[in-house]
């Protein structure tokens, strides 16, 4: 079978195997319905899946069982399913618009596995820094296509890690500089059940040895890198990072514009920075899609415990998420205190948050006994501003990163850099957010502030600047934790347009962004060789 095909055949078996399973249970469950069924029952299925997992990691001889287990679990939902003529339903209470959208983000999935087979015009070196590894692997690939470092082969490792019986004890750091403590590991818990299908044959790997990189040894994890596994854990990684978007279409079918929706969800698949998100296998976009059930169980209401889980399951895909929950955690305490209301709902919040977190914290301290320096990497690592040595530069950096940040600095490229222009084009948030759209979602944003201010305030706004605020050095934060608002300001200039302009106008200024999306995209295409013919 071709691998094109195959690979297909893999997508729509982790689709099927995560949805049916966890809308199953939302449907015997809850009384969701519509999209809220889909986007909460495919948190869901990621959930069992990941306990699925959690039984392979504690014994790899359970692995088989396991996997099968997995699959007659995910059949036995499908059927319930079919049962219960959950289609139909689904059919009689989703809006033409969110079908059309939930089309879209299948369109997503199919483009972005394509982009795994393009063709590209490899360097005659891959530097240090960028490249750890040096093969022309398919996680390699993705790293040149997005320009990004070799942060997505950690899933990968960490399923191999499990899968293969090595020790993380022995075998670390994971990545030169980074154990695995340091990022939290859903998405490879979800792997697992299909990668001991998918490698049954898969047997213990011996001791991994050392490679050399700038200067010194590692474990060279590079041995578990063969084709098979990356393929699979990529077109895994891929489905569960394009998550994202249903969580936005979940969101935001709660707001006064439905018929936005699709248009913003075309914006959102033609987008370079999305398409990257997506294929870069870091889960901070499935990271992302948790947080936005959060805001969506915070903003309806929702029992507190709830927006706990989701919070959590935010956290366990990156710890950059703490910076929502925070946020959330603050909201509650803030609306108990005005409202004299009872610190119930901040305890159930926080009680559920530290209960979900509680067995990574033990995991990492007491049985792996490694340390966790992400935040001190970031804070005060190698190349970053010391508060005590150069205080000035310690809060420069930081205006360094919001200036950056917030202005299309691809228009001050000069003299004129291609490579610069895309770069910037895929870094700063009026360039990912879209250059038609940034003023529209500011404008939106304020129109809202008073009746969306948990949502704008405490899960948007003083997130973005924690995390804004952590680095100590040059830094671009829509890509450590801000995904998720960058959706979110996507989909409120969407609906701004839509409410605001006339028909006429508000199609042309769509059809510009999309232009300006598949110009950026062509342009990042060209720079790595992508045949167009």
């Amino acid at each position: 079978m071709p691998p094109f095909i195959s690979d297909y055949l893999i997508l729509i078996w982790v689709l099927l195997s995560v949805l049916s399973a966890g809308i199953a249970l939302c449907l015997r469950f809850t009384r969701l319905q519509g999209i809220e069924l889909i986007g909460y029952g495919a948190g869901a299925g990621v959930v069992v899946h990941g306990m699925f997992g959690v039984l392979i990691a504690l014994n790899r001889h359970l692995r088989h069982s396991v996997g099968l287990l997995a699959i007659c679990a995910a059949a036995l939902a499908l059927g319930y399913l079919i049962r219960r003529r959950v289609w139909r339903d689904l059919k009689a209470t989703l809006s033409a618009p969110l079908r059309l959208a939930l089309m879209l983000w299948l369109l997503l999935l199919m483009s972005c596995l394509a982009l795994a087979h393009v063709d590209v015009r490899w360097p005659e070196v891959l530097p240090d820094g960028q490249f750890v590894f040096k093969k022309h692997t398919l996680n390699v690939k993705i790293q040149y296509l997005v320009g990004l470092p070799a942060d997505n082969s950690i899933p990968h490792i960490v399923t191999e890690f499990f899968l293969r019986d090595v020790s993380f004890k022995k075998e670390h750091p994971i990545l030169p500089e980074n154990e695995v403590s340091n990022r939290t590991i859903l998405m490879s818990l979800v792997a697992l059940p299909f990668r001991a299908v998918l490698g049954w044959d898969q047997g213990p790997q011996n001791s991994l040895g050392t490679f050399p990189y700038v200067g010194k040894e590692w474990p060279d994890v590079e041995k578990l890198s063969d084709d098979k596994s990356i393929n699979h854990l990529f077109i895994i990684g891929l489905f569960l990072n394009s998550l994202m978007l249903l969580g936005l279409l979940v969101l935001f079918s709660n707001f006064d514009a439905p018929k936005s929706i699709p248009v913003a969800a075309l914006l959102y698949i033609t987008n370079p920075y999305f398409i990257g998100q997506t294929i870069f296998t870091w889960p901070k976009a499935m990271a992302g899609f948790f947080v936005l059930l959060c805001w969506n169980s915070a903003r309806r209401n929702h029992d507190p415990k709830i927006v706990g889980l989701a919070a959590a399951l935010a956290y366990h895909c990156h710890p950059a998420s703490l910076a929502v929950a925070g946020g959330v955690g603050l909201c509650y305490g803030m609306r108990a205190w005005r409202q004299k209301s009872g610190f119930r709902p901040v305890i159930e919040y926080g009680a559920v948050f530290l209960l979900m977190i509680l067995p990574w914290l033990v995991w990492i301290r007491f049985v792996l006994h490694l340390p966790t320096n992400l935040l001190a990497q970031n804070l005060s690592g190698a190349g970053s501003a010391d508060l005590i040595a150069s205080p000035i530069n310690f809060v420069w950096v930081r205006f360094h990163n919001v200036m950056v940040s917030l202005i299309p600095v691809s228009f001050i490229v000069y003299p004129f850099d291609l490579t610069g222009v895309v770069y910037y084009a895929m870094h700063c948030l009026p360039t990912v957010v879209g250059l038609f759209l940034i003023v529209p979602a500011l404008q939106e944003c304020a129109q809202r502030w008073k009746s969306e201010r948990m949502f704008l305030l405490y899960g948007m706004l003083l997130p973005a600047a924690a995390i804004l605020l952590v680095f100590s050095l040059p830094a671009r934060p829509v890509l450590y934790g801000w995904q998720p608002m960058v959706g979110a300001l996507l989909f409120l200039g969407v609906l701004r347009l839509r409410r605001n302009f006339s028909a006429l106008t508000y199609g042309a200024v769509i059809v510009a962004q999309v232009i300006c999306n598949l110009a950026v995209l062509v342009a990042r295409g060209f720079l790595v060789g992508a045949p167009f013919g």
